[in-house]
């Protein structure tokens, strides 16, 4: 990493009350949770609710369940988002966050390893407790199944990194094409989105040292389509969902009430 890039993990540490002994990779974590759950979750998420774990948890960095638009941590939210919304639109959200020099295709092909494994066998005895509590929600949420009324759960999986982005890469797009396809092959999902997101220190330094993302790209039930590309993070990323939304989703309700702290 940079010494800009640093610098915002810096202020990201200060920001959120994560201790100054943390680690650059640990603290890019939570950063990138922070940018990819937290925007699917409008603003509102403690990053240590998803956070996995640093290299206890192989595979996969962060994770979390987003339904109506907001982040949910255990079955009495669920409950309480189908007695007051009368329905459940899920979102099960998986980050691979690298502060290496580059994108690694085997990275990607992990992360879809591990997303396919606890949706297909559930968790082994060597995932992590934040890993098991995932896998009963997920289970729980989908028992309940009848309240899946406008569409089916989707899954989006995010790998961030600060490295240089591949682009045109045949090995990523194969392995996106894979992931997607092998996610959706039960039936039981609406949609898998895979989408690569870089860490631009250049349109950093151009916002005043504010965070931005590149997004790469994005397939859609196995079809690559063009994402908008424009200079900042929170404008690219916001607009990139927006469209994952109005694809094939009504915009959800926010009605129920939130426990998480807003970041």
């Amino acid at each position: 990493m940079n010494k800009i890039v640093e610098s915002l993990l810096r202020d990201f540490k200060t920001e959120h009350g994560l201790n100054v002994t943390v680690s650059d990779d640990v603290a890019f974590e939570h950063f990138a949770a922070n940018l990819t759950i937290g925007v699917l979750a409008n603003g509102v998420l403690n990053t240590e609710d998803c956070v996995v774990g640093e290299d206890a948890q192989p595979g996969v960095d962060a994770l979390g369940v987003i339904i109506n638009g907001s982040f949910v941590r255990d079955l009495d939210e669920v409950e309480t988002y189908i007695e007051m919304n009368g329905y459940l639109d899920v979102d099960f959200v998986f980050v691979q966050a690298k502060t290496s020099a580059s994108f690694d295709v085997s990275a990607l092909g992990n992360l879809g390893d591990t997303v396919e494994r606890l949706f297909e066998s559930g968790p082994i005895a060597v995932d992590n407790e934040k890993v098991h509590s995932f896998c009963a929600l997920k289970d729980a949420i989908f028992s309940k199944s009848r309240a899946f009324k406008r569409r089916n759960p989707a899954v989006h999986l995010y790998y961030v990194s600060s490295g240089s982005t591949p682009y045109e890469d045949a090995n990523f797009s194969a392995k996106e094409r894979l992931i997607v396809n092998r996610l959706l092959k039960p039936g039981t999902l609406s949609s898998a989105h895979v989408m690569l997101a870089k860490f631009s220190d250049a349109d950093a330094a151009e916002n005043a040292l504010k965070p931005a993302f590149d997004v790469v790209s994005k397939l859609m039930a196995g079809k690559s389509r063009d994402l908008p590309r424009t200079s900042g993070f929170t404008q690219s990323l916001k607009d990139a969902i927006e469209e994952l939304k109005r694809s094939g989703n009504a915009k959800p309700q926010r009605t129920a009430r939130k426990r998480s702290s807003k970041v």
